[in-house]
């Protein structure tokens, strides 16, 4: 696994995390009540199933931890791979936790589902370029 420090993103999304929000930590009682869900499979894959993944994906991100956040947006993707910001947050916690290897898979099973996702895209050309594939990464650009 190459580690790697999140370069992408802008200040409107959840690419970037700023010191005051990541001094925050989540109480045991959060993390009891994710793993409960996560360990059970009782997400049915309803829309409020899909809400509170998503929120408590966001939650976990923000307190750094970024594997229980991939575990949480991973389960949000088997429900519905349709929902980009599941996509999205998983590929975030990929590269928050600098694994290049899983980020370009992962970006590129998010790009045969919406292959004009330009985040998943970036997410490939990116990972690319950290594991040094630069002649794949510039025949991303030649297509």
């Amino acid at each position: 696994m190459s580690k790697i420090k999140p370069i992408f993103g802008n200040d409107d999304q959840i690419l970037t995390i700023s010191e005051e929000i990541s001094n925050n930590s989540l109480q045991q009682s959060q993390y009891e009540s994710a793993n409960i869900g996560l360990q059970n499979n009782s997400y049915i894959g309803s829309v409020s199933d899909i809400h509170t993944l998503l929120k408590n994906g966001e939650d976990f991100i923000t307190a750094k931890d970024f594997a229980y956040a991939e575990e949480i947006y991973k389960k949000v993707i088997e429900l519905d791979n349709k929902i980009l910001d599941g996509w999205k947050g998983y590929l975030l916690s990929l590269n928050l936790q600098g694994d290049a290897e899983s980020l370009l898979s992962a970006s590129e099973e998010a790009l045969k589902v919406h292959p004009d996702y330009d985040y998943a895209f970036l997410g490939k050309v990116h990972a690319l370029f950290l594991l040094k594939k630069y002649d794949e990464l510039l025949a991303n650009f030649n297509t």
